[in-house]
């Protein structure tokens, strides 16, 4: 898909039905999984959490005693196709949430060098393609920001945070 160059939350049409799409990370994630696997996902990536995590599929990342991710032990645990999720990545997610989830992207496996890799729409960030965010295979990494909670001034409060990961019920 990154070959069609979509911006992060554009609209685009998909080929095949023709029906406009507005590429965000929970769409985009709903729009491969119907493509590929034949599932309808929620719309938001917080339902998409709900999903996962109400069908028992739902891991934490596993984290160092410092506190951050651990990802070697990460990069065990995922399998090609998990969704990811974060909390706290923008200021736009409703109160009330528990978590706060407010991105998600899929988790494509390794490169040939061992990097994880996550597919998905961002916001920021060069990918295979795109190199100011869209629709695109990024590298994942887990202790990396998505993004920030801001205050009414635009000043970060809150840092994003990878939470964890799973499969929708099949």
């Amino acid at each position: 898909m990154s070959n069609f160059r979509i911006n992060y939350n554009s609209e685009w049409i998909d080929p095949d039905s023709e029906k406009k799409l507005r590429m965000d990370c929970s769409n985009t994630a709903k729009y491969i999984y119907k493509k590929v696997m034949d599932i309808n996902l929620p719309r938001t990536s917080y339902d998409q959490f709900r999903l996962v995590e109400g069908a028992g599929n739902f891991t934490e990342a596993p984290k160092l005693p410092n506190g951050k991710i651990d990802s070697e032990k990460l990069k065990k645990l995922l399998k090609t196709g998990d969704l990811l999720f974060w909390t706290n990545t923008h200021s736009g997610i409703k109160e009330g949430l528990d978590p706060p989830i407010g991105h998600v992207m899929i988790y494509m496996g390794k490169d040939k060098n061992g990097n994880m890799k996550a597919g998905g729409a961002n916001t920021f960030g060069k990918g295979r393609v795109m190199t100011k965010g869209g629709v695109d295979f990024y590298n994942f990494d887990p202790n990396k920001s998505m993004g920030c909670f801001k205050d009414k001034s635009g000043k970060c409060i809150r840092e994003s945070e990878f939470v964890g990961f799973g499969k929708p019920p099949l």
